[in-house]
């Protein structure tokens, strides 16, 4: 959803993924002229996530560049996906607008903590996110485990993947997800006699439509690197525009007229920008 500045111009958001960040960088001249002359800086905002950074700083010729690139692009991080399910539980009752917005980059504010790598160097440095950060292969992997076993546990009615089974999917796994992680909220619910409902968790929505695309797809291999595309996924109701892999891009197109907030969203791979 378009943004508006201090300044009161309007800003639209484009949620990127890791690859697309990093061919942005390391090919400056193909993707990154694409990537400037379809998101011109006067009109969009690039955003991304924890997880695009602890990914990019595995690879060292994605890294730097990405640093010198977006030191001086203005750009968002997004809050993770736990982060944003909180606040759309927290807004579930209420008409108010849920902001993914965690921090703002820009090389002309006085604010260090809007420095890009001023702001990474500080952040990398504790010790609580160095933890975190050795832990993250361990903890996708874990999720990875979770999500096979969600499908091992799951009875498909058709053996191809489908509307219906997907929704099912959603809906059950949605709701086991809900009680262990949110069992507060789930009861305070049902002691008013209603359901949670998952349409209106926008990016438990996507999250959980990405799973589903993926397990049920004959031709998907699990990596760890898919739990982390789905991860950043979340965030994408709350864009205006996406620029992801094919196979995320694919199942954008596929549940953007099923998911709150995405029927305008425009979905890109990486091809548009070349």
């Amino acid at each position: 959803m378009p943004w508006r500045a201090a300044s009161g111009k309007v800003y639209q958001l484009c949620l990127l993924d890791t690859n697309a960040l990093s061919e942005i960088v390391k090919h400056p001249t193909v993707e990154g002229r694409g990537f400037v002359q379809r998101f011109p800086p006067s009109e969009w905002v690039p955003c991304w996530t924890v997880y695009n950074l602890v990914e990019l700083r595995r690879s060292s010729r994605a890294y730097q560049p990405w640093l010198s690139f977006f030191g001086v692009y203005p750009s968002f991080l997004l809050k993770p996906e736990n982060q944003i399910l909180d606040d759309e539980i927290a807004n579930y009752d209420t008409p108010e607008q849920v902001c993914v917005q965690l921090n703002a980059f820009s090389p002309a504010g006085r604010d260090c903590a809007h420095h890009l790598g001023e702001f990474i160097d500080g952040f990398f440095s504790d010790p609580r996110t160095q933890k975190i950060e050795k832990r993250f292969p361990t903890r996708i992997e874990a999720m990875l485990e979770e999500w096979l076993s969600r499908k091992a546990a799951f009875s498909p009615r058709n053996e191809a993947a489908n509307a219906v089974d997907a929704d099912r999917y959603v809906d059950e796994v949605g709701a086991v997800e809900l009680c262990l992680s949110r069992r507060e909220w789930v009861q305070s619910m049902l002691r008013k006699k209603q359901a949670p409902d998952i349409a209106r968790l926008p990016s438990l929505h996507t999250v959980l439509y990405s799973q589903y695309c993926r397990l049920f797809d004959g031709g998907w291999s699990p990596r760890a690197a898919e739990v982390t595309d789905v991860l950043i996924a979340a965030a994408a109701p709350y864009m205006d525009a996406v620029v992801t892999e094919r196979f995320q891009a694919g199942i954008f197109r596929k549940i953007r007229g099923r998911v709150r907030g995405m029927d305008a969203t425009q979905i890109y791979s990486l091809a548009d920008l070349r």
